[in-house]
């Protein structure tokens, strides 16, 4: 009888042991910091496009103002090596007071069955915006693009957006552009915490 006790004692501590004895669990649900903060990604991101860090396999440093349509944007040179040792520079261009990104305008060859052309894009400046909570979303850019063979073809019209979108209950991600179009900015995301901060 007395084995029989200990028996059923052990197999009720054993239970207690599996599920966290009965007490405050080590598994209660952790609690949802970043839905209701307001987030300012154009600052965050501001500061990333004003800073002249150096680490590995990156440098950004300011470069001389350029002027496009009139419009005098300034200036981050990037450049970037690999894991082999080779190089690649570029530039971003911004404004501040509102930040704007600003993409130049470009061309890119496309042909199908009919002949072989060339699309010229204008975008406008990507705005971001300074207040933005979780689930909040707006225009980012318009594209206009114009085919171009023996004539000018009509002009038209892509638009990509900004989301914020809750990533767990302590971070969220910003992202801007459109994925796989050559006429919009690429997809671009930033982690952000519930303290504002680029993780």
């Amino acid at each position: 009888m007395q084995y029989a006790k200990f028996i059923t004692t052990l197999g009720v501590i054993t239970l207690l042991a599996a599920c966290g004895g009965g007490g405050p669990g080590t598994n209660t649900p952790e609690v949802d910091q970043i839905s209701d903060i307001t987030l300012n990604p154009a600052a965050a991101i501001q500061s990333l496009y004003t800073s002249n860090y150096s680490g590995p396999g990156i440098q950004y440093s300011a470069g001389t103002p350029e002027i496009f349509n009139g419009q005098t944007y300034q200036v981050q040179n990037v450049l970037s090596i690999d894991s082999n040792g080779n190089s690649s520079a570029s530039k971003r261009y911004y404004t501040v007071n509102p930040f704007t990104i600003y993409t130049p305008d470009y061309s890119y060859r496309t042909s199908n069955i009919m002949a072989s052309y060339r699309n010229y894009v204008s975008r406008t400046a990507g705005v971001l915006p300074t207040t933005a909570k979780v689930g909040d979303f707006g225009l980012y850019e318009t594209a206009t693009v114009t085919p171009w063979t023996t004539v000018w073809w009509a002009s038209t019209q892509s638009t990509s957006v900004w989301t914020l979108t809750k990533d767990t209950n302590t971070t969220a991600f910003f992202c801007y552009g459109a994925s796989n179009s050559p006429d919009l900015t690429s997809k671009t995301c930033y982690k952000f915490n519930a303290r504002g901060e680029l993780v």
